[in-house]
């Protein structure tokens, strides 16, 4: 989800009149890079760790919903859509982020 955000923001910075095409573009180019690296990295020992693999479903739906935002929806504009759209995603990172939070255990014997 972060790395989605970032690809909105920066579509968002830029003065592009389609912000959402250009997110779309580089966050297809991200799940191409990310669908390579875990095929190379796949039956390594260290991989059983990594936290880069698997991003690939995250990153499809992300791009589903790109489209979707693309469509013209009532009076507000693409760049309004998208802009909501990291709104919620930041959102959500908020609720998550304690529940993902590592808290080491000790175990009475």
């Amino acid at each position: 989800m972060q790395k989605v955000i970032q690809i909105v923001q920066n579509a968002l910075a830029d003065s592009t009149e389609h912000p959402t095409a250009a997110a779309l573009t580089e966050l297809a180019n991200y799940s191409a890079q990310m669908t390579k690296y875990t095929m190379e990295q796949m039956g390594k020992e260290q991989s059983r760790y990594d936290i880069q693999q698997g991003q690939e479903a995250y990153l499809q739906n992300g791009i589903q919903t790109l489209r979707s935002i693309q469509q013209p929806r009532g009076k507000t504009t693409e760049r309004e859509r998208l802009k909501e759209y990291a709104e919620s995603l930041e959102k959500r990172i908020t609720l998550m982020e304690p529940h993902c939070a590592l808290v080491p255990i000790v175990l009475m014997q």
